[in-house]
């Protein structure tokens, strides 16, 4: 069933149950995705965080690195990466499409823990935190 403009703005009036969209007045799940003055464009990447060199890594993937950086850093967010103090951006590759990065992480966290230090010692040979360059670079 295909709903119009029209439709969905009435749909969305009716039910206080579905979060509008502050602009389009459409629901969230219609709604553009990018708000704002389009500065934050939503870009895939693969990261790797670390708590020192040769230490514990942690894996993920994010449409937002700088945001999720900052998350790790600050340890706002509960799991694996709080528990073992993985703050340190250590290694990280953007990709077109989160389908992509989802598949390089996967592909990652299934490599030998040697595989990913030989990722990090690639991109990062002296384990700086990258975060800096990324967030204000």
């Amino acid at each position: 069933m295909k709903l119009g403009r029209l439709n969905l703005l009435r749909h969305c009036e009716r039910s206080a149950a579905i979060q509008c969209h502050r602009r389009s007045g459409l629901p969230r799940r219609f709604a553009p995705r990018n708000d704002g003055d389009g500065s934050r464009v939503k870009q895939p990447a693969t990261y790797i965080m670390a708590n020192k060199r040769n230490g514990t890594v942690y894996t993920g993937v994010t449409s937002n690195l700088v945001q999720r950086a900052y998350q790790h850093r600050n340890g706002s967010v509960e799991g694996f990466s709080k528990r073992h103090g993985c703050k340190l951006l250590v290694w990280f590759e953007m990709a077109e499409t989160m389908e992509t990065a989802i598949g390089r992480e996967k592909q990652i966290k299934a490599g030998s823990r040697v595989k990913k230090l030989a990722l990090i010692e690639g991109m990062n040979p002296d384990w700086k935190d990258l975060y800096d360059g990324i967030a204000h670079g």
